[in-house]
């Protein structure tokens, strides 16, 4: 364990963490924080690229660009552009070394840490599909202890990571940044339930507090509290302030609220099978509770996301989206999840997207560590080219779920948008590494190779898109700009072909003819599909990966007011 001080900052090992003389933390992905130790460690040596791949990728490949992009991330947050007195120095072909003084700093004892991850309740009753309830259990109960001052919670998504039993307490402390774990089992049979739960220190295993608990299946909620109340006096002693009053969350209809845990467990697999199970889970949960905020934001968000990547109508989702988001707020304004469904509207189908950003500061507002709501406001900052701003939410969202694919995926698409595409390659490959499928890693990894020149691993890209879309639209129109920018000029016409065949039958979003008009250098086309971008008063928020590929046309007087009054003016004449 390292603690050492380089100019205006401290580098603390054992809680991974750089404050500067102010206190304030700077925020680092949990890969630059690795190459950072690797180098403060053996400095004022050269590590050799080689080297440094071993010691933070442990054998798994990545490319140089991710190494670089790295570099970038660290010289950035320390403000490391003096060429004459670097920070961190390049050795040309070889590797880097850290070029600052540093001084070793004696170590105080560690305070206890309020830090804590609820890992996934593993369901050992007979039926595998009761997995949804134990672990909904274990979500509300991370839901609950992130209400508490003082304490911070792993996300949701990264707990989840570690699924498989065979993980090490240590091993999970070092991954999620966290002192201790919840860890509980669930044996459902008929409609008794017994729950067995306990808190462990991940330095050595120690049992903090256990309990067991046999209960009807109607007290659920009761139990829930229980288990709470029980988890926050054990974890007494590392907290700073009190818990406050309990939100009202859930139904007390117990089959409403199990419809709302089976529509979160579709929701958190995010295919376009998933998502469709989601919504008919939720308006079955609304159906039996008129009252139910959470089952509302769930409809909200499910489709607005199907629209955006075109598996649903604009029209029928945004009105769906919109009266289930207005019904959450009604219901629930105390509630992250009611303004963050409300966001994800606005921004994904509203013609006024840059609005959503009023409901992301709401939502963090509530509950300053909600993850998604960081990386989505974040994606909105840079759209809206707020660069700064959305790098900070990205950090942020990185440190509370450093194993989320949606966390680096969306945070790939904020890299793209700002030109960063070392970065944008680099995330996008950590959201391939979590996940091997995931849509959005996938998707930013297809924009950023195209704009990089790397055509025919943007090919693949977007190739694996439309097979695992079911040939959705959207990603075949990319498919088919990815041939047009390569001189496949007839593989391109075939795409567009396609599309052109599925029209009068089916609904394809105008941003998949524009991409196939751009693909096939059809001028008129594209100035056609964006006045049906106007015309169809939706969110032009997709236009944002779009538009810097319409290269001269976005100059032209006719395609600049178009995208002016969609909101992504001055995109398309940015140089790859």
């Amino acid at each position: 364990m390292m603690i050492v001080r380089f100019r205006a900052w401290t580098f603390d090992s054992r809680r991974r963490q750089v404050v500067n003389d102010g206190g304030r933390v700077v925020h680092l992905t949990p890969k630059a924080f690795d190459l950072l130790a690797v180098l403060l460690e053996r400095a004022p040596e050269v590590v050799r690229k080689a080297d440094l791949h071993e010691q933070i990728w442990k054998g798994t490949f990545v490319s140089d660009a991710t190494l670089v992009g790295l570099i970038k991330e660290l010289r950035r947050a320390f403000g490391d552009h003096d060429r004459s007195a670097p920070l961190i120095r390049t050795s040309y072909g070889i590797g880097y070394a850290f070029g600052g003084t540093i001084e070793t700093v004696d170590a105080p004892p560690l305070r206890p840490t309020a830090s804590v991850a609820v890992l996934p309740f593993v369901n050992i009753g007979e039926d595998p599909k009761d997995t949804y309830f134990s672990d909904g259990l274990a979500e509300e109960l991370t839901t609950a202890l992130a209400q508490l001052p003082g304490l911070r919670v792993a996300a949701r998504v990264s707990a989840f990571h570690f699924r498989d039993p065979g993980n090490q307490l240590q091993q999970i402390g070092k991954a999620l940044n966290v002192e201790r774990v919840v860890e509980g089992s669930v044996l459902r049979v008929g409609n008794r339930l017994r729950i067995t739960v306990r808190l462990a220190s991940v330095a050595d295993g120690y049992q903090l507090w256990s309990g067991k608990y046999d209960r009807e299946i109607g007290d659920v909620f009761a139990v829930q509290d229980d288990i709470s109340a029980a988890v926050l006096s054990a974890l007494a002693p590392a907290l700073s302030g009190q818990a406050p009053p309990a939100a009202h969350r859930h139904s007390q209809n117990l089959a409403a609220y199990e419809l709302y845990l089976r529509g979160q467990h579709c929701w958190h697999q995010r295919t376009p099978e998933s998502v469709h199970t989601a919504i008919a889970h939720f308006e079955a949960a609304v159906r039996l509770d008129r009252d139910y905020a959470l089952a509302y934001a769930g409809l909200a968000y499910s489709y607005a996301a199907l629209a955006f990547y075109g598996y649903l109508p604009v029209a029928d989702a945004r009105s769906a989206a919109e009266r289930s988001a207005a019904r959450a707020l009604e219901l629930a304004p105390h509630l992250a999840e009611s303004h963050y469904a409300m966001a994800l509207f606005v921004m994904w189908l509203s013609p006024d997207w840059p609005d959503a950003e009023h409901s992301y500061a709401q939502a963090l507002s509530i509950q300053a560590d909600y993850a998604p709501a960081h990386i989505h406001y974040a994606a909105l900052l840079g759209a809206c080219r707020r660069f700064d701003q959305a790098r900070a939410h990205v950090l942020q969202a990185m440190a509370l779920d450093p194993l989320s694919p949606a966390v680096y995926g969306t945070a790939a698409l904020c890299m793209f948008t700002s030109g960063d595409y070392a970065e944008a390659r680099q995330f996008g490959e950590r959201a391939i590494e979590l996940q091997s499928n995931f849509v959005v890693g996938l998707y930013a990894l297809g924009l950023t190779h195209c704009r990089t020149g790397e055509f025919g691993n943007g090919r693949n890209a977007f190739d694996r898109l439309v097979t695992l879309s079911n040939r959705a639209a959207y990603f075949i129109g990319w498919a088919a700009l990815t041939r047009g920018l390569d001189g496949r000029a007839a593989e391109a016409r075939s795409l567009a072909a396609e599309i052109e065949d599925r029209h009068p039958s089916e609904y394809i979003h105008p941003v998949a003819h524009l991409l196939v008009a751009i693909a096939v250098a059809d001028r008129d086309g594209a100035l056609r599909a964006l006045e049906s971008c106007v015309a169809l008063q939706g969110s032009s928020f997709q236009l944002v990966h779009a538009a810097p590929f319409l290269g001269e046309w976005a100059v032209e007087p006719s395609f600049a007011t178009l995208l002016e009054q969609l909101h992504v003016g001055n995109r398309g004449s940015r140089e790859s």
